[in-house]
């Protein structure tokens, strides 16, 4: 019996170890938890936080138009908690929303329901703020589509988002067309008396316009110096004047002064003032700033940084400025570094000697930093959109 069972056992072992002999040895996925680590290999991700991140930017499965909206609410109120998350959230985040809107769109057969229209106000705004080319025919399109939302009956206090990043994108277009579209949506959106936020959007949209359409025209600008006194352009007849709106907190208008300096250095003899209009609002901060730099031009301050003008003209970028000739005639807009020194020596002539005027030492770069209203979002560039073919 002993010896039936000993070879019953033998004749079942035998073969799973003739199995295992052949399987080929890999090595395990993970080292032992006691083995010493190798300092030249890079630490596991975190599976957990892997899968947070993905479930964070990825849509629900059979949502409806509801959860939709509250899943684009949640990404826009997600705070990363660092610099890493912040890089991912940032590039996630606006593909995640522009999905889950396209999927609204796609459910919602009435484009003027409540969900459709957040979903429209949402891409049109992202759409404006990643600033098209200007002269194109998807441009084109795109501001038939926010003409025909700023149209609608429907309108609401959120839908001055819309009109707010259309002022972003106009402002920065010195075109005709851009004076026309700021000048016509302006004029229809200011007197919407029910809706505040509609008709403060309308009034942005006239300064804008009119700031466009100041080149060749008089300027007219009155205010309080820093100091207190009352201020009157009209007392610099005769003079060339660079009127600069800007803050301290703007890095590229910061990063101006310098060349800024230099410009009234090497002109200032010829007829050549500088007019700063601050946007702080904390008045401390420009004056301790003012108390390092010690700019030697006039610094207008009224209304905690909101001089009117900053309305009237609808400046909401910083640096923004208008140069003025001795004619009173505004000559240009947002000239800077060798555009501001070129147009300065067509109007008084060569600059002092032996003064470096080379602006790329410090500010290189044409586009204005600062916003007045921080966008929102980023559009960033992807593989054509699908949802192009549904009119919102």
């Amino acid at each position: 019996m002993t010896r039936f069972i000993s070879a019953l056992l033998v004749a079942f072992l035998l073969p799973c170890a003739l199995v295992r002999a052949e399987e080929p040895k890999t090595p395990p996925k993970k080292a032992p938890k006691n083995a010493p680590k190798d300092p030249t290999q890079k630490p596991e991700p975190d599976d957990d936080a892997a899968r947070l991140h993905a479930n964070r930017y990825t849509l629900p499965e059979d949502a409806d138009s509801t959860a939709l909206v509250e899943f684009i609410e949640s990404l826009q109120d997600f705070e990363p908690e660092d610099d890493h998350e912040s890089a991912i959230h940032d590039r996630k985040m606006p593909r995640a929303i522009k999905r889950a809107c396209r999927r609204i769109l796609e459910l919602e057969k009435d484009k003027e329901a409540p969900h459709a229209r957040f979903a429209r106000r949402m891409t049109l705004a992202m759409r404006l703020d990643a600033s098209p080319e200007f002269d194109s025919a998807s441009t084109d399109m795109l501001l038939d589509r926010v003409q025909e939302f700023l149209a609608s009956p429907s309108l609401n206090s959120e839908d001055a988002d819309v009109a707010n990043a259309l002022a972003d994108f106009l402002g920065q277009n010195p075109q005709p067309k851009a004076i026309a579209l700021s000048r016509k949506i302006g004029t229809a959106l200011s007197k919407n008396i029910i809706i505040p936020e509609i008709t403060d959007a309308g009034k942005l949209l006239l300064g804008i316009a009119k700031r466009l359409d100041l080149v060749g025209k008089p300027l007219t600008l009155k205010g309080t110096t820093l100091d207190g006194k009352p201020f009157d352009l009209a007392q610099l007849k005769d003079k060339v004047v660079l009127v600069d709106f800007w803050a301290t907190w703007c890095g590229h208008c910061v990063g101006d002064i310098p060349h800024l300096k230099r410009c009234r250095e090497a002109f200032g003899a010829k007829g050549f003032e500088i007019v700063a209009i601050s946007a702080d609002e904390e008045r401390t901060e420009l004056t301790e700033f003012l108390a390092t730099q010690k700019l030697p031009w006039i610094n207008l301050y009224e209304n905690n940084g909101k001089h009117p003008a900053l309305d009237e003209f609808g400046i909401t970028a910083f640096p923004s400025s208008m140069l003025v000739g001795k004619d009173g005639l505004v000559v240009a807009l947002d000239l800077r570094d060798e555009e501001l020194t070129n147009e300065l020596k067509k109007l008084l002539g060569d600059p002092a000697p032996g003064i470096n005027l080379n602006p790329k030492e410090e500010s290189p770069e044409k586009n204005r930093g600062a916003k007045k209203k921080p966008l929102t979002y980023e559009l960033p560039e992807e593989e054509p959109d699908p949802s192009k073919k549904n009119k919102f």
